[in-house]
């Protein structure tokens, strides 16, 4: 097993310096294995890891399986419903997709209204790049998670007063990766067909391929096989013509809509932190950037087909809501041009699985477009 020590590292300028905490490793479920866990969490030095371990020990332990409450009858008949359509969806993306899935998705977690996380993302304030975290098995990650909002206040203004730009979200869906069974969360049955279909193949996508260490290269494969693979699944449910279907294609028209805004935006602000003046001047010269960013999408939103961005005005703009929103928004069209060649998304995942192998795996993707070699499939 890997240390978990804290440890902390100089960068290579004088920026402040953030503590390296570890990650916990497979342990089951069971009522003696979750009290191992919290008994070996306490031991570790520092307590978000035990407060870690407690929460998802709480989520373990408080889920239900979902085919006994299908038999039950013991939620609303929407919610059932949607239970059904993830049994439906979950299935599709391990019978036609080879997607790993295991117990995940099987079982049911009310959070009692709540999100069920929240992640906290940080960023140079003079420039945009991310901080970022060290963790066994995940490698280095750009977001920090905790099951209390208190908590990832208190680390919020942590960074803050260290002088980082921040950014703190609710989590919809988050994967374990295959350590812990994964469960249907009551808030996802808040989300229409479409947009439930991509968060539970985009989650079952990190439990399939997963590069430690390449948090860009995660989502982007995740979001690209997540969009490729929910259209699939209502394509053979409705035809290609289905409400549902043309309801993605609305949502994915205004995702492009906001993307390009979203690269037009990054590439003012890093056009003018790569010219001359001094980090104050540089963050107090950049409000001008940011406001005229809310100007040019204020005249966009009446181009928008939907309402998935119908909260974005009351955003506060900084570096890391910029960075943070790119992970999901402001793809390249790698990985879509790898899906295309493919021939679809069970071929991509099969090579995903090497490229994710390999010490930089954009690149490898970018060789096997270039030459047309097959990436070696896993033993």
């Amino acid at each position: 097993m890997p240390a978990m020590s804290e440890r902390m590292e100089k960068p290579a300028d004088s920026s402040p310096v953030l503590p390296r905490r570890g990650r916990f490793r497979r342990i089951g479920v069971s009522v003696v294995s979750g009290l191992v866990l919290v008994v070996v969490f306490m031991a570790l030095p520092g307590c978000y890891l035990a407060r870690l371990g407690i929460g998802q020990l709480r989520v373990s332990w408080g889920q239900r399986l979902i085919g006994a409450l299908l038999e039950e009858g013991a939620l609303p008949a929407d919610r059932l419903e949607a239970l059904r359509l993830i049994d439906a969806i979950r299935r599709f993306g391990v019978d036609a997709l080879g997607m790993d899935a295991g117990t995940s998705y099987t079982t049911y977690y009310d959070t009692g209204g709540c999100p069920v996380m929240y992640n906290v993302t940080a960023s140079r304030a003079d420039r945009l790049e991310a901080v970022t975290w060290w963790f066994p098995i995940a490698g280095t990650v750009a977001y920090k998670g905790f099951f209390s909002r208190e908590d990832a206040v208190r680390e919020r203004d942590y960074l803050e007063r260290l002088g980082y730009d921040t950014l703190l979200s609710p989590v919809t869906a988050y994967s374990t990766l295959g350590w812990f069974r994964d469960p249907v969360l009551s808030t996802m049955l808040d989300d229409p067909p479409e947009v439930l279909a991509e968060l539970i193949l985009h989650e079952m996508t990190h439990a399939t391929v997963y590069a430690p260490g390449q948090t860009d290269f995660n989502e982007e494969l995740a979001t690209v096989v997540g969009r490729a693979a929910a259209t699939a699944f209502f394509v053979s449910r409705e035809g290609p013509d289905g409400p549902t279907v043309r309801r993605q294609r609305a949502r994915r028209a205004d995702k492009a809509r906001f993307g390009a805004w979203l690269r037009e935006t990054r590439d003012a602000l890093d056009a003018f932190y790569a010219g001359a003046g001094s980090a104050a001047e540089k963050r107090s010269g950049r409000e001008a950037l940011f406001a005229a960013a809310r100007r040019r999408f204020a005249d966009l939103v009446p181009s928008f087909e939907t309402n998935a961005y119908a909260g974005f005005s009351r955003l506060p703009l900084n570096n890391a809501v910029i960075l943070g929103l790119g992970r999901y928004n402001e793809m390249d069209d790698l990985l879509v041009r790898a899906e295309a060649k493919a021939g679809g998304v069970r071929e991509l995942l099969r090579l995903a699985r090497g490229w994710a192998g390999e010490p930089n795996p954009r690149a490898a993707v970018e060789a096997w477009l270039s030459s047309g070699r097959a990436a070696k499939a896993p033993s």
